[in-house]
């Protein structure tokens, strides 16, 4: 079987924490986890059969999409989101992987040296990680 004439396009390569945000966002729509639950990143790890580091950067890009939250010394929870708001967030996210754009950890500096976005803003001033 031949591919067509023209522009297809490339396929999307993730990196692993990318990989591990998908997995967690499409466990959240499908309710595997409930809303308000603890998420242990050594759990998740271990789950994962990966190492703690992708877990935290996945997690982190979690937040600032509002499907995760994080608290000082209590850790990341499962959003409290409607159904509806949770499917949103996931559109929005499937059609910003289709053109390519990354999704960027809280951690990511903008080129001026200030936070990436106005949640990673936010997270720095209550000093979140």
């Amino acid at each position: 079987q031949t591919l067509p004439d023209g522009d297809i396009g490339q396929p999307r390569r993730q990196s692993l924490p990318e990989a591990i945000a998908t997995l967690v966002a499409e466990a959240i729509a499908a309710g595997q986890f409930v809303a308000g639950e603890r998420i242990v990143e050594t759990s998740l790890a271990v789950r994962l059969k990966v190492s703690r580091v992708p877990v935290r950067e996945a997690l982190r890009s979690l937040v600032a999409e509002g499907l995760v939250t994080w608290e000082s010394q209590r850790g990341f929870r499962i959003a409290r989101l409607e159904p509806a708001e949770a499917r949103e967030i996931l559109e929005i996210r499937a059609i910003l992987e289709d053109f390519g754009v990354p999704l960027l950890p809280l951690t990511a500096a903008a080129p001026s040296g200030g936070a990436a976005t106005p949640a990673a803003a936010k997270s720095k001033s209550k000093g979140e990680p």
